[in-house]
């Protein structure tokens, strides 16, 4: 019997492949895996943004400063030792937690929602199966909560919203 559903199985993807006829399910499953593509970008939009909003162009004191760029500065006076990249620099890259998981953690939730959506849809043979969907389900949940809805303004909460809607699809998916 086991060798009747793989014979089975393999008619059925060479019908499929040869006369591209996909069925419901699959077209559905096809749209859902686009939408948390688009849902996984936005979020990574929303990262992007909120990192630029806190890069705003500063300068030192343009009498013992000089601008090394938008964000570093370079002493013209004194030992140079003095800690004048601190209040600027450090406020964007810094392993401080409560800067560095404020401000990263709209993109790397957005990296790991493309990450798990990009294989689906590169390869039209990949399934999702169950549990993926259900994985889905939680991150986006969890993005939309902690990862959009406090970040870059109104399209914030358009993309929290947006990743609400991605959690309910996942869901759907997952039951189907």
């Amino acid at each position: 019997s086991t060798c009747i559903w793989k014979l089975d199985t393999m008619g059925k993807a060479a019908a499929r492949a040869i006369t591209g006829f996909r069925s419901s399910k699959d077209t559905l499953d096809q749209k859902f895996r686009w939408f948390c593509f688009l849902a996984s970008i936005l979020t990574l939009v929303i990262g992007v943004i909120h990192v630029g909003n806190k890069l705003t162009k500063v300068c030192g004191n343009a009498d013992t400063d000089t601008c090394f760029g938008p964000w570093l500065f370079w002493q013209k006076d004194g030992d140079g030792l003095s800690d004048v990249n601190g209040t600027y620099w450090r406020s964007v890259f810094s392993f401080n937690t409560s800067v560095f998981f404020d401000l990263w953690t709209p993109i790397f939730l957005g990296l790991v929602l493309l990450h798990s959506a990009v294989p689906g849809l590169m390869d039209s043979k990949h399934e999702f199966e169950a549990d993926q969907w259900r994985w889905l389900f939680v991150v986006f949940l969890i993005t939309a909560l902690f990862g959009s809805f406090g970040y870059s303004g109104n399209l914030g909460v358009i993309g929290g919203f947006v990743n609400v809607l991605a959690s309910v699809v996942c869901f759907i998916a997952s039951s189907r």
